[in-house]
């Protein structure tokens, strides 16, 4: 888990994906791009859930 945690923040943190896909030891950086999209759709559903709470209360 803070494996993920680090390359989400590493993302948002605008760090370039090559020195992020470095730092996860990826060989190729498709993998690396792969690993942080699949973040960035829990973190969009994350939000839609939060905003759907708001719009509800």
């Amino acid at each position: 888990m803070s494996r993920h945690t680090w390359a989400t923040l590493a993302k948002r943190a605008q760090a370039p994906i090559s020195l992020i896909s470095e730092a996860l030891g990826h060989k190729d950086i498709q993998t690396t791009n792969r690993y942080l999209a699949s973040f960035e759709v829990s973190v969009l559903d994350e939000l839609s859930i939060q905003m759907s709470g708001l719009v509800h209360s």
